[in-house]
């Protein structure tokens, strides 16, 4: 019997100890999951934060997507305004440079002729007309005065406006015989963008003229054998107005 109680006694010192590894073990365990879960927990947060930062980004994206959109059209739109609004411009550019014109039809400029300070510039060019370029009747004129600011030793140009259209182009046309080689000059009056146009196209008149072509210059366009003549595009381009050279 004394045997039988020692070995029971050590088999229950031997199921205490391994009580307490168990009781050790699941105190481990527990310590362990309940750290794992600190740390899934976290990295739940983590994912729940990061997944929200990426829905805020997504959602700034589409409305910087979207004004971005709105900059492009309101900038296209912007940008047809102000292309119509150039048309415009031109447009009007065009109809205020048309009317300048048409109130200069009937001047011509006549450059050359000596000033004096108490000279009554009508007469003056009246006398021009009858001693330089042959005129028995003079023309009659609405107004005639010098161009510009009076400077030293300088004779401005004299523009008159005649009475009647055909008197000045008789004049105009009577001026590059009577007045060659003396000097003096006479040619029509247009405004200086008119003018500024003209110089662009006289060289390829003159050129034109040498070729053998029929060319005219009519107010800002060049004629060239019926066909209007383009600088820019360097090329003869049929008027789509007329086949004919308009007068």
């Amino acid at each position: 019997m004394s045997n039988r109680l020692e070995q029971v006694s050590t088999k229950l010192n031997k199921l205490d100890h391994i009580e307490r590894r168990l009781n050790e073990l699941e105190r481990n365990v527990n310590t362990e999951v309940k750290e794992m879960k600190g740390k899934v927990n976290g990295v739940e947060e983590c994912v729940t934060h990061i997944s929200k930062q990426y829905d805020d980004q997504t959602r700034e994206v589409k409305e910087m997507k979207k004004s971005v959109s709105n900059i492009s059209n309101e900038n296209e739109m912007i940008l047809n305004e102000l292309e119509m609004a150039r048309n415009k411009f031109e447009d009007l550019n065009e109809r205020n440079l048309d009317l300048q014109t048409r109130s200069m039809r009937d001047n011509l400029v006549f450059s050359g002729i000596p000033e004096t300070e108490e000279e009554n510039t009508e007469e003056v060019l009246k006398e021009f007309i009858r001693a330089k370029m042959n005129f028995t009747e003079v023309p009659q004129f609405h107004r005639v005065h010098r161009m510009g600011k009076r400077l030293p030793d300088k004779h401005r140009p004299i523009v008159a406006k005649f009475v009647l259209h055909k008197e000045r182009e008789k004049v105009r046309k009577a001026a590059p015989s009577s007045l060659e080689g003396k000097g003096f000059g006479v040619y029509q009056q247009f405004p200086r963008e008119i003018n500024e146009r003209r110089k662009v196209l006289y060289p390829h008149c003159k050129k034109a003229k040498q070729q053998g072509k029929k060319a005219v210059m009519i107010v800002n366009k060049l004629i060239i054998d019926s066909k209007q003549f383009f600088p820019p595009i360097g090329k003869f381009v049929a008027d789509p107005g007329s086949n004919k050279v308009p007068m």
